[in-house]
């Protein structure tokens, strides 16, 4: 009988244990996951996209043509419409307008071809009926002299070539106006309203489009709204520089918009152009490029950037070309001594300074000297000391921006060796020495006989910040770089790259002390993984050499230590739950027995 209580009570005792333990083990793994779940709803994410122009919704029965211009002609066809009037919205909604210099009004021609005409819709999201009368609103052509006019209207058809309207609303047979298709022509339009009149446009009615302006049936007939009443999302063009507005994101990611990033892109090979802008706030809706080159065709793309990190690109906006760059003007130089004043602006947080030396004595091929790499380290004393001040320009004011320098030295991509994160290579004529890596102080350290380096990134209080989980350097898209350089060839070109996908992100030319500062940004459009920086400079022996350097582009992805905790601690439990539940049915057969 005492085996027997004894039995009892030990299987009654671990009973209750294993209950316990499954009890306590269940409500843990219920409060993580809640937890979790909670996390997921409160976390942040990047913004969206921005939104860059609203499109083109036009509908006229029957055809349209838009067109650029200032106060008193137009200048350059936008869009020859070439759709049947139901087709209209679907096949421009996507187009994107963009004004080049000197282009302050927007042109629409509305072409009828039989029956009741009307044109109406919305430019760049804009109502064209809802928009005020007036000079600084909403027009429409009412006569010239030698013209003809009707009901109120000034008449563009005599002006135009192979004119067929089908008038009576006969839209039978292969009838250009009336499917939509006529091409007006830009020359023909510039004769029409050669000494037009303009005035108010006529009371609102209804259309095809909804709201619509109606007009005598089977002409052509102009209307003129100023630019600036389209809103947000134009993006225009003056010399060499271009002005790219934008719309807050739909979402905001549940964080509050830093500042937006505007990057130029050339149209004639989708390749980045290496100049952007950024504003010093996220209640911004613009920002001017400046330093394009003339005479060339670019777009632009709009990215946001929160405390998550940066939105992907918008869609491109409409292509402006720029003005023919100005001759060269000769000036005589004097020698004098100019202060300049400290510029004060926003910029990201990241700074990553790199300072390559080269030895003023010449050596054998490839080797060459690479002094440290690191934010905050002052240069050697016959570098002259460099200002710190982070601006939101592409190079900082003792650097040539262009991109078309008379005289490049390397302007091709340059032919860098694979590397991986944290791995660097130096090729001087042609010959690259891979390096050997230390790590030292957050700090990565690269060195190969004569040749060293390092490379550390700094907080926005100038503190080191640590190396990522795996020893790497690890950048964010719009994060500044500063590559400083001493001891190679006086005015000749440096170049900065970005791989895989070659992308120039700036030239500098060396001063006469042989030292060079550039200030470049880490694409916006860079996808995350491992990446290179190359940096290609010319020695003062005239040899070509290239220091490439390996990092990792994104966020590195963590959860919080609570999170992780609560995961880990019902594991635990199960863990001890199967350790102690053999144990008492161990004791329980040897009380019994």
């Amino acid at each position: 009988m005492i085996v027997a209580r004894e039995t009892v009570r030990t299987v009654n005792g671990a009973s209750r244990i294993v209950r316990c333990i499954a009890a306590v083990t269940c409500l843990l793994s219920t409060f993580a996951f809640v937890n979790l779940e909670s996390s997921r709803v409160s976390a942040i994410s990047v913004p969206d996209p921005p939104t860059v122009g609203g499109g083109i919704r036009i509908v006229s029965d029957n055809d349209y043509a838009l067109f650029a211009g200032n106060a008193t002609n137009v200048t350059r066809l936008v869009q020859q419409n070439n759709d049947v009037f139901w087709d209209q919205i679907a096949a421009a909604s996507s187009y994107k307008i963009a004004l080049e210099e000197g282009e302050t009004y927007v042109y629409l021609m509305g072409m009828g071809g039989g029956g009741a005409e009307d044109i109406g819709g919305t430019l760049n999201n804009v109502d064209v009926t809802g928009i005020s009368s007036g000079v600084n609103g909403l027009q429409r052509a009412v006569s010239r002299p030698g013209g003809s006019s009707q009901s109120g209207y000034l008449l563009i058809n005599p002006f135009l070539t192979g004119w067929d309207a089908a008038s009576n609303g006969n839209c039978g047979g292969a009838i250009t106006v009336c499917y939509g298709q006529y091409e007006a022509q830009l020359g023909e339009v510039q004769t029409a309203l050669t000494g037009a009149v303009w005035d108010n446009p006529p009371s609102v009615g209804w259309g095809q489009a909804g709201n619509a302006f109606a007009y005598p049936d089977s002409t052509a007939v102009m209307f003129r709204l100023k630019a600036s009443t389209l809103g947000a999302g134009i993006t225009t063009a003056t010399g060499t520089s271009a002005t790219v507005g934008w719309s807050a994101p739909s979402s905001d990611g549940g964080s509050t918009i830093l500042d937006y990033t505007a990057s130029a892109f050339r149209s004639s090979d989708n390749t980045s152009a290496g100049k952007s802008c950024t504003t010093s706030n996220g209640s911004a809706r613009s920002c001017t490029i400046s330093g394009l080159l003339g005479s060339t065709r670019y777009y632009f793309k709009v990215t946001a950037r929160n405390s998550a990190g940066t939105s992907a690109s918008s869609d491109a906006t409409g292509s402006i070309l720029t003005s023919a760059a100005p001759p060269p003007t000769t000036t005589t130089t004097t020698t004098t001594t100019t202060t300049v004043p400290p510029t004060t602006t926003t910029a990201p947080a990241r700074v990553i300074e790199i300072d390559i030396q080269a030895p003023t004595a010449t050596l054998p091929v490839g080797q060459g000297s690479i002094a440290t790499i690191a934010p905050g380290t002052q240069p050697a004393a016959t570098t002259p000391q460099r200002s710190t001040t982070t601006t939101s320009s592409t190079v900082p004011s003792d650097v040539s921006a262009s991109e078309a320098s008379p005289k490049p030295a390397l302007p091709q991509a340059p032919v860098i060796p694979q590397l991986s994160a944290g791995e660097g290579a130096v090729d001087i004529a042609g010959k690259t020495v891979k390096q050997t890596l230390t790590r030292k102080d957050n700090q990565l350290q690269i060195q190969s006989g004569s040749l060293s380096a390092t490379l550390s990134k700094t907080n926005a209080n100038g503190v080191t910040a640590p190396l990522d989980n795996d020893g790497n350097l690890r950048l964010v898209s719009g994060d500044i770089m500063k590559i400083n350089l001493g001891g190679f060839k006086p005015n000749s070109n440096v170049t900065i790259w970005f791989f895989s996908t070659p992308i120039k992100l700036g030239t500098a030319k060396v001063k006469p002390d042989g030292t060079v500062s550039a200030v470049v940004r880490v694409p916006n459009e860079i996808d995350d993984g491992p990446h290179r920086v190359a940096v290609v400079a010319e020695m003062t022996n005239g040899k070509p050499a290239t220091f490439t350097l390996g990092v990792v582009v994104g966020k590195l992805k963590t959860t919080s230590t609570l999170t992780r905790i609560l995961i880990v601690i019902p594991l635990v439990m199960a863990v001890l739950l199967g350790v102690l539940l053999p144990n008492r049915l161990r004791r329980r057969r040897t009380v019994t027995a």
